[in-house]
């Protein structure tokens, strides 16, 4: 019985401190003028409600006040402030700021200074919503100014549309309402820029920055309707050409034997690394001596084009380094273009340039001026590195799992229905050999046929 009365007692205690602690706070909110719209409730208020309904189905109590606690050697003090956003809904944000150390003072006057903090932030003037952009020139510095602070942008590309924007662009129809705007009006600065004899290059940024700025005037409901999703103003997607294996026969007579003759290393390497070893062009555009051994080419780097200069090197595709073994004639050749070239280091690229910034050569350049002008002269149109790479797959024949692991693919299903279309040696051999079996060899039916009838005819009176 004891125990139940001291417990009681010690209830009765508690409650009574904590309404003192309401009556007290009270007394600080009148003093320090917080506005009585806050939803506290008076220390003397008669609390009338189903118990029940508390918890999930009670709405979120607006409190501003705020609290304090310790952290560390400090007191924080937090408040809570509900800003109402442009669509019409109240977001939530909580303010804190250090008001003192404990050591010089206690909780009691912390809780006094933190709530003269508070009556300054309702009294702080609040920042002006900017106003939504009414010109095309106006939309167009709002996403110039978003993808220049998130570094989206590189620095020659950044250049190259602030020029096509200037001279061309906001020139036409810069100062025109943004939500006025059809596809007319679009379409004149192309025009413009295909009538003054721009090329294709220059007109796709052009058409990418306008649709792009566009877009994200829709995204922010700026506009109701994007003339540039119109299908007159939509660039035509030209059809990708099939890219086809080589042949292996074709691949050492044509190509290989070719540039021995013409003692072309630097492409000799880029066909026997490519079309032999199966590396991808921006693998084998960073390619260093350092990756390479007698047996095997670590392969753990890509050119990425359109990065920024410090991200120009990465990983590659798949994300992690791989090692594709190698015969004795790619490191042959290999070592032929080493002792040509004459590297400063291990770290020096395969493919070097004159570059002042230390690039290696670009292989697109290769591509375009060396090797498809080759390939016309061997009578094997659209040589390029992707063809290469699928030639590297076919020349494993039907084993799937081994060409995967050499191109370094995830899945063995893309191996087989992407790099491996070209039918295998093996398969050739075989049809041919179903075809002879029930068809015949149409030079061996004619032979038999004129040999009966020489026979029919020594035999006939």
């Amino acid at each position: 019985s004891g125990l139940m009365v001291s417990s009681k007692h010690h209830a009765s205690w508690k409650r009574c401190r904590i309404r003192k602690q309401f009556a007290a706070l009270d007394e600080r909110v009148d003093n320090l003028g917080v506005p009585d719209s806050l939803g506290i409730l008076s220390a003397n208020a008669v609390l009338n409600f189903e118990v029940r309904a508390l918890g999930i189905h009670m709405p979120r109590r607006r409190s501003q006040v705020g609290w304090v606690q310790r952290e560390g050697k400090s007191w924080i003090g937090y408040a809570y402030r509900y800003e109402l956003l442009e669509d019409g809904d109240e977001k939530r944000r909580v303010k804190q700021h250090t008001v003192a150390k404990c050591a010089d003072m206690t909780k009691a006057e912390a809780l006094t200074e933190h709530l003269q903090w508070v009556a300054g932030l309702d009294h702080a003037p609040q920042a002006a919503v900017p106003s939504a952009p009414r010109t095309f020139k106006e939309v167009w510095e709002r996403y110039k100014k978003l993808k220049e602070e998130s570094g989206a942008w590189g620095k020659h590309h950044a250049s190259t549309l602030r020029a096509v924007m200037k001279h061309w662009v906001l020139c036409a129809i810069g100062d025109a309402d943004v939500a006025a705007l059809q596809v007319d009006d679009l379409m004149r600065p192309l025009l413009n820029m295909s009538a003054a004899g721009k090329n294709k290059n220059y007109l796709h940024h052009a058409i990418q920055t306008i649709r792009n700025v566009m877009d994200y005037a829709e995204e922010n409901v700026w506009i109701t309707h994007n003339p540039a999703r119109s299908r007159f103003f939509q660039k035509p997607k030209s059809p990708t050409p099939e890219v086809h294996a080589i042949e292996q026969s074709q691949l050492g007579s044509k190509v290989i034997d070719e540039l021995q003759k013409e003692e072309n290393l630097k492409l000799l390497v880029a066909v026997a690394v490519a079309g032999i070893a199966g590396a991808r062009r921006q693998e084998l555009w960073v390619l260093r001596w350092d990756d390479i051994v007698e047996t095997q080419i670590r392969i753990d780097e890509a050119w990425k084009r359109y990065e920024s200069a410090e991200k120009r090197i990465g990983k590659p595709k798949t994300g992690r380094a791989r090692y594709v073994p190698i015969g004795p004639g790619v490191f042959g050749v290999l070592m032929k273009w080493k002792a040509k070239i004459k590297p400063v280091d291990e770290m020096a690229f395969v493919f070097p340039s004159d570059s002042k910034h230390g690039w290696p050569e670009n292989l697109d350049n290769v591509l375009r001026r060396e090797m498809k002008p080759f390939g016309k002269r061997v009578g094997i149109g659209g040589l390029s590195f992707r063809m290469l790479r699928k030639t590297a797959a076919s020349l494993f024949g039907n084993d799937v799992l081994s060409a995967q692991a050499h191109l370094g693919h995830a899945r063995p299903d893309t191996t087989a229905l992407n790099y491996m279309a070209t039918p295998a040696v093996e398969h050739r051999n075989r049809v041919t050999e179903i075809d002879e079996a029930l068809l015949g060899d149409p030079k061996k039916r004619t032979s038999k046929k004129k040999s009966a009838s020489k026979s029919r005819s020594r035999t006939s009176p």
